[in-house]
């Protein structure tokens, strides 16, 4: 048996607790990263990839601003080159899920650059999407383990950075000391 096969319910709750503790002590917002203004482009196709829609159509304009032509893997738009960002390895069967993922955050970092206004909604959907994504791939216990680790992770991150544009940042700005 794997050391993630062995892994109980109340393993997953102390990881969840370290999670959680970790975002309390580095805090849970960051640096407001939206700022008011029309929805655009790129916002409306983050919403369409977020509801799971298979036909979205990019603008050259859009193309250009991402740096890339998203591809079509799973069945849905994904960034080809995206991958999943991780300290600790994750599954191979969560790559596809990832590749929708990083397209998602892509398109919300280009909405920030724009200054259009993202709603909140969609970054927490394309994490949902993320987590539904990756524990379809799931045979084992320690599968669905790592998803929903990996799941938590991504949500503090998104609440810490109060669910706008995932922007790059300086990691001692927004420590509390």
């Amino acid at each position: 048996m794997s050391l993630l096969g062995s892994w109980s319910m109340f393993g997953f709750q102390k990881l969840s607790s370290l999670f959680i503790a970790a975002g309390l002590v580095l805090g849970l917002q960051a640096p407001a990263a939206n700022a008011v203004a029309p929805t655009g482009e790129a916002v409306t196709v983050a919403a369409a990839l977020a509801a799971g829609s298979t036909s979205i159509e990019f603008s050259p304009q859009l193309v250009a601003q991402l740096g890339y032509r998203p591809t079509s893997g799973a069945g849905l738009p994904e960034n080809p080159t995206g991958s999943c960002s991780s300290p600790v390895a994750l599954p191979a069967s969560f790559e596809p899920a990832c590749r929708v993922h990083d397209l998602g955050y892509d398109l919300l970092r280009v909405a920030h650059r724009n200054g259009e206004y993202i709603p909140q909604e969609i970054r927490r959907d394309l994490d949902s999407q993320l987590e539904r994504q990756m524990g379809r791939t799931c045979q084992s216990e320690g599968c669905r383990f790592m998803a929903s680790a990996a799941h938590v992770a991504v949500g503090l991150n998104s609440a810490r950075q109060g669910y706008g544009a995932p922007v790059e940042e300086k990691w001692l700005a927004w420590l509390p000391w």
